[in-house]
């Protein structure tokens, strides 16, 4: 009976020893929060309903008359680049010189003779907007400044725009006036001035 005793005894001193500590778990250093990057959302333009007027202005022979006419565009994008707090606008447009349209046939000819468009059928249009908008319905007024290449002759170009967007539609208007000379263009100072003005609206689809 003894013996039992001190076994029993034994066995529960046994079972209150210290049990070994457990592995320490490490550290872990928090990261950085994820930051979202926001995405630039691309119109495309709509050839169908975009339109590059101008007005040529008749001198001399022409006297005081103005000249209307319009080109088609060929496509291209606006963009809005994130910066800051808001995007900025860029603007990547061709114009095609063979859809152009005069007053008649003669002031037509004359027209694609002095901007040698079979040799120059396009012009370009890069530009960057000077200010940082945010993505609103409102009506914004913003000046773009980029190059124009126009008769295979590159110039630095300021177009004041409004731009609005709405429902994934982006349209933008904008009027500007170019004196042709700059451009190497051999305008007929006899019966027109070498200053044109151009007006264009552009609507451009979010692309998917």
């Amino acid at each position: 009976m003894r013996r039992l005793m001190t076994f029993v005894i034994l066995m529960l001193i046994s079972g209150c020893a210290a049990r070994p500590a457990p592995t320490p778990r490490p550290t872990l250093t928090p990261t950085s929060a994820f930051t979202v990057v926001p995405e630039s959302p691309r119109y495309l333009i709509d050839n169908e309903r975009s339109i590059l007027r101008y007005t040529a202005f008749g001198q001399g022979l022409l006297g005081f008359a103005q000249i209307p006419g319009e080109f088609k565009l060929k496509g291209r994008t606006v963009t809005l680049v994130p910066e800051g707090e808001g995007f900025r606008v860029k603007l990547e447009m061709v114009i095609d010189g063979n859809t152009a349209t005069a007053a008649n046939g003669l002031l037509l000819t004359t027209l694609r003779s002095i901007l040698e468009i079979e040799v120059f059928p396009f012009a370009y249009v890069s530009a960057d907007s000077t200010q940082i908008v945010s993505l609103t319905e409102e009506s914004l007024s913003l000046t773009l400044i980029g190059t124009l290449e126009l008769h295979g002759h590159k110039r630095p170009l300021d177009l004041p725009i409004t731009l609005s967007i709405k429902d994934g539609i982006l349209k933008g208007k904008g009027t500007i006036e170019l004196d042709l000379n700059e451009y190497e263009v051999n305008v007929p100072t006899a019966i027109m001035s070498s200053r044109i003005k151009f007006e264009a609206e552009i609507v451009a689809v979010v692309s998917p």
